[in-house]
């Protein structure tokens, strides 16, 4: 982990300019399968490199996706919602690697709270 920011911030703006370029050309069809797997994988360098800005760009990511995917269907017509809207869902899943390693340390030591959640997950569902 280091503590100079430059690379991600790098890579962030690299793909939105990415964006911003594919919709002002008019190549709007790449971005349906360009921008899931670019936002995976800036998702997997920032949560190894930097977790903060990870959970930035997972936010901005909550708040951007919506408005990326009405400016594609804009430029090419309606798609099917399934690959932009994965994008959301990728770079969140990301996180889940962390509560997969410490779930039995965080169930066994201070688990009550987690414990009645799921308990309440799976009474509901």
């Amino acid at each position: 982990m280091t503590l100079s920011p430059v690379p991600a911030w790098r890579a962030i703006i690299g793909l939105f300019l990415i964006i911003i370029l594919c919709l002002l050309i008019g190549a709007a069809p790449i971005l349906i399968f360009l921008f899931p797997l670019g936002s995976l994988a800036i998702g997997l360098f920032l949560y190894q490199r930097y977790p903060i800005l990870y959970v930035g760009f997972t936010w901005w990511m909550w708040f951007l996706t919506p408005l990326i995917r009405r400016l594609i269907d804009y430029k090419c017509g309606y798609t099917t919602p399934f690959p932009q809207e994965l994008a959301v869902l990728l770079v969140t899943s990301i996180s889940l690697v962390t509560l997969v390693l410490h779930f039995p340390k965080i169930y066994n030591r201070d688990g009550l709270p987690l414990r009645y959640v799921l308990r309440l997950y799976f009474m509901v569902f």
